[in-house]
């Protein structure tokens, strides 16, 4: 039967590719799949050192697991970004790459945001995606500032500094080592939690007069008694000559002989020098010694000069018209004459006697005086 035996022999041929159709598809299914197709489900990461600085300093980007950067032959093949802006280049090596940078100049004192992504310079198309991330801080540029920036040695100087928080104490608190002229200056500053000291310090005593020297401030670890960075920030200062001591000039006092009197009251009277006498002589006061104190004694001497005046004037000579007022004449026979006597006549006539009767006057003199027509 011919008919029959082509049609087993179809069924065989179906039955055969069916089995081989399962047997492929589980041979498929067994074997690995090639290197090119495996996908890499690792997460890359980026750290910064020092995640902290100032403006200006040099800080590492590292990043690791960064394999899917390396899919072209160019070099560099990562972009590292400063808050959204390309800031370095690196190339990576089995996944990792790291590279050096500088903090940007006008970065503000904050936290700053940095990025790594592939990086391919030839590529037409937009910027690829950033892959990791890593956060920086910013400090604020560090400063002092001196209560005064001349003194003498010895004198006192107040200092004050923000900015220094970059200085850490290991545990041990933070602290800044204060220079003058590279030479400590006191004993090391603690810091609070914002980077910021004062301290009183004194200038060294054998600071040279003059400009040109320096206060200056780094980082120090009390742990090992060593600074732990540069001179962070420094002001000039001036080294004031000492002032000399006031010389003090002796003079010896003038030798001088003097007498001292009582002071005179306003009630006192003149004093007579001794062997003086008293009373008036020959129409004239006699030479009085005079004293006066020194408050009340000054009118008490204007008085007796007063009076010294007004006894001159009574002492001098009277003219005519006063001694017609104050002296009177009387003409009587003369009977008898004084002894000793000389009486001038002329012959023949009678002789007579003129009688004065002088008066004294306010100072009490008595005065005669012939005169002979």
């Amino acid at each position: 039967m011919p008919g029959a035996a082509m049609e087993r022999l179809r069924c065989f041929i179906r039955g055969l590719a069916v089995v081989s159709a399962v047997t492929c598809w589980i041979l498929g299914a067994a074997q690995p799949a090639p290197a090119s197709a495996l996908i890499v489900l690792d997460t890359p990461t980026l750290t910064a050192n020092p995640s902290s600085a100032y403006p200006g300093d040099q800080i590492t980007i590292s990043g690791s697991l960064f394999t899917q950067c390396e899919g072209h032959n160019f070099s560099p093949n990562v972009m590292v970004s400063w808050d959204g802006s390309d800031w370095a280049t690196g190339t990576t090596f089995h996944g990792e790459f790291s590279v050096t940078a500088a903090v940007p100049s006008d970065a503000t004192a904050d936290s700053h945001h940095v990025t790594a992504r592939c990086y391919d310079p030839q590529a037409s198309a937009g910027p690829s995606q950033a892959l990791a991330s890593a956060d920086v801080q910013v400090w604020p540029e560090p400063g002092l500032q001196l209560s005064r920036d001349e003194a003498a040695a010895g004198d006192g100087v107040t200092v004050a500094g923000t900015g220094f928080g970059q200085c850490p104490g290991q545990g041990l608190g933070d602290y800044v080592q204060l220079l003058f002229d590279a030479a400590p200056l006191g004993e090391p500053v603690g810091l609070d939690g914002n980077g910021a000291f004062s301290a009183d310090e004194t200038i060294p005593a054998a600071a040279t007069a003059g400009r040109g020297h320096v206060v200056a401030a780094e980082c120090y670890n009390p742990a090992t008694g060593l600074a732990t960075s540069g001179v962070l920030a420094r002001q000039p200062f001036s080294v004031t000559p000492p002032i000399p001591p006031a010389s003090t000039t002796v003079t010896s006092p003038a030798t001088s002989t003097s007498t001292t009197v009582p002071p005179a009251t306003s009630t006192s009277s003149p004093a007579v020098a001794p062997g003086q006498p008293s009373a008036p002589s020959g129409g004239r006061w006699s030479p009085v010694a005079l004293t006066a104190g020194i408050g009340g004694g000054l009118a008490v001497v204007v008085l007796l000069l007063a009076g010294l005046l007004v006894m001159h004037a009574g002492g001098r000579p009277h003219n005519r018209a006063w001694v017609h007022k104050h002296v009177r004449t009387a003409t009587r026979p003369l009977d008898v004459a004084p002894a000793g006597m000389r009486i001038h006549s002329r012959p023949g006539t009678v002789p007579l006697s003129v009688g004065l009767e002088p008066h004294p006057d306010r100072p009490g003199n008595q005065q005669m005086k012939e005169i002979t027509p």
